[in-house]
């Protein structure tokens, strides 16, 4: 895994629920410590419930995603929006200056926070080479079911964005990448008709299965929802991945790898600025239910 400080782009990446959570803040019951979440995800509202306590924990919209810009952007755009509709919530309540969400006289411990996750994979650019392109939830039912197909390289990266902007403005935004490898013969074969199906099926299968709907997960996205359609946890299920992050499949340290490029690819915050707030969020991500459920699944472990 490599890390982008300050939201610097690096090298050459969910998956949203369809259902959003509750936007409503209840601003009169809000305590001290307060963590505004800008996403539409369930999933990733799961986990800063996980990681904080539902009692702290707001949802909070993010606005609309403009697929066009780097992932960076977006999150900033996410947390802006989110903040602009915390205010104006706060001012139709007609709270006083000082009851605002930001309380920028006191210092209580209030941030907000989102992120966005994107899949690169290599294409053919037309002259005969490669190149990296982004891959975006398909909005086209054309565009459905051709990423395989268009692949010309064995790695794709995922790329996850995310910001933590904390009382008085001060933020901490990076960018983090895992690089997964597929078996070249997999690769190929799942660029044809019949690795396509199996595909397909297994990503359905999984995301109606148990591990949405046990984790608190009330309803599961589609496989447009998928960032390029590309999970993690079906290749694996599948046997498509040789390597995460340099690390192949027989070796010891795989499993640590794959638990984060999992984390990475559905929540996809930074440990590292969540840390000042929880000082064991490594412990906190790796005892994630969800992410248990799913790493489970990968491994061939459950149903």
């Amino acid at each position: 895994m490599s890390r982008v400080e300050n939201g610097s782009v690096g090298p050459g990446l969910p998956a949203n629920s369809t259902r959003e959570p509750s936007t409503r803040l209840e601003i009169e019951t809000l305590p001290t410590e307060l963590v505004i979440a800008a996403t539409k995800s369930e999933k990733r509202l799961n986990f800063l419930i996980h990681v904080f306590g539902k009692d702290i924990v707001r949802a909070v919209e993010g606005g609309p995603e403009n697929q066009a810009l780097e992932a960076r952007e977006i999150v900033g755009n996410k947390i802006d929006y989110a903040l602009s509709a915390a205010d104006a919530i706060r001012e139709k309540s007609r709270l006083q200056p000082h009851e605002r969400i930001f309380k920028t006289a006191s210092k209580a411990t209030t941030i907000a926070i989102a992120a966005d996750v994107i899949n690169h994979i290599g294409i053919a650019d037309g002259n005969g080479k490669s190149k990296i392109e982004a891959q975006s939830k398909p909005k086209k039912p054309k565009r459905l079911k051709q990423v395989f197909r268009t692949m010309t390289e064995d790695v794709y990266n995922i790329e996850a964005a995310s910001e933590v902007r904390r009382t008085l403005g001060s933020k901490d935004g990076t960018t983090l990448y895992s690089a997964i490898r597929l078996k070249p013969e997999m690769r190929r074969w799942l660029a044809g008709e019949d690795g396509t199906k199996v595909y397909f099926r297994t990503l359905e299968q999984f995301l109606n299965g148990p591990i949405y709907r046990s984790n608190g997960i009330t309803e599961p996205p589609s496989s447009s929802d998928i960032a390029g359609e590309i999970e993690l946890a079906v290749l694996m299920r599948i046997g498509a991945v040789a390597e995460i992050d340099r690390i192949p499949v027989d070796d010891p340290g795989f499993e640590e790898a794959l638990e984060n490029a999992l984390y990475l690819a559905n929540a996809g915050f930074d440990r590292d600025s969540l840390r000042p707030y929880v000082s064991d969020i490594d412990g906190k991500i790796h005892t994630w239910p969800w992410l248990q459920g799913v790493m489970a699944y990968a491994l061939g472990k459950t149903s």
